[in-house]
């Protein structure tokens, strides 16, 4: 091959280290803390901080937090941007419900569960996956949204958007990111100089489920 896109960064990465010590072009989509990586990613830590921000002034105070595999990188930097908007705000962290690594249905259900009995404002879910599970086991408990309870996604697709009520979310362009990431690479093939890391823009998109 003459190149290679990673779709996804880890925290540890054997596999950037292993590409660094080759002389193949590759690109990584995502962040990563690897010196001299071409990177094409979101801004994740000014999307959740914004986010985070405004359910805030919409009156949220209590939040839960319920996420991926922390060894992804993309969980790590939607958490810290979480975490900013809510120190940012005066609240404490220690305050507030974070559940990582609910990588299966009944860790995310526990999460829900866990997150009622401690009367949250808001359930904030990482992706669009995640999101999905909880709305299905809100739905099974007959808690409504956003009467009892209100819920937002860092994440928007169209799993998403045939929800009712609609879901407060954050918006990226996969596509834009798709093809920045290949005209890096084919740029490297051609023996350009290309930039260390690129973050591309985003939407916050207020919906229903935050009323």
């Amino acid at each position: 091959i003459d190149g290679l896109i990673l779709g996804r960064t880890l925290i540890r990465d054997d596999r950037i280290k292993y590409l660094k010590q080759t002389d193949l072009p590759f690109v990584a989509i995502g962040s990563t803390e690897e010196p001299n990586v071409a990177q094409i990613d979101n801004d994740h830590i000014a999307a959740c901080r914004e986010l985070t921000s405004i359910l805030i002034m919409k009156g949220i105070k209590k939040f839960a937090l319920i996420g991926g595999n922390s060894n992804h990188v993309v969980n790590r930097t939607r958490r810290e941007g979480f975490e900013q908007g809510i120190i940012g705000a005066g609240l404490m962290i220690e305050d507030m419900k974070v559940y990582m690594d609910c990588v299966d249905r009944s860790n995310v259900e526990m999460a829900v569960e866990d997150s009622m009995r401690h009367m949250v404002d808001c359930i904030v879910c990482m992706d669009d996956a995640i999101c999905i599970q909880v709305l299905r086991k809100l739905r099974q408990e007959h808690i409504k949204v956003p009467q009892d309870i209100r819920v937002a996604s860092f994440y928007n697709s169209s799993v998403l958007e045939n929800n009712i009520p609609s879901i407060t979310s954050l918006s990226f362009n996969a596509r834009e990111l798709g093809m920045e990431a290949c005209k890096n690479l084919l740029a490297q093939i051609e023996g350009e100089t290309v930039p260390d890391r690129t973050l591309l823009s985003y939407e916050v998109v207020l919906k229903e489920s935050t009323k």
